[in-house]
């Protein structure tokens, strides 16, 4: 049976790989989390993994454990729009 992360990654279309690159998360760890070895991971990881699948991080049954996280999930979505830009402005510089 599939766990959730791992649902969402798939319905997602996107390899290991691809989603350590997008989300910062070591594909180590996202071998771990697919796998349930690592029950006791940081909610920012669980965040950064959330925002990288554009889901909430209650989709992976995992609940933010602090206010704080909130705003974390505010500025880590920031830093993935603004690479985002960053990306295609360098892409279309090169065309």
């Amino acid at each position: 049976m599939l766990n959730e992360l791992k649902k969402i990654r798939l319905k997602a279309g996107l390899s290991q790989s691809k989603l350590a690159r997008i989300s910062g998360v070591s594909r180590a760890t996202i071998i771990r989390l697919e796998d349930r070895e690592d029950i006791d991971t940081k909610h920012s990881t669980w965040i950064m993994l959330a925002t990288a699948l554009e889901c909430q991080i209650t989709d992976f049954n995992i609940q933010p454990s602090k206010v704080d996280d909130i705003n974390k999930i505010a500025k880590i979505k920031e830093a993935i729009e603004l690479e985002k830009i960053r990306k295609e402005g360098k892409n279309n510089i090169e065309l």
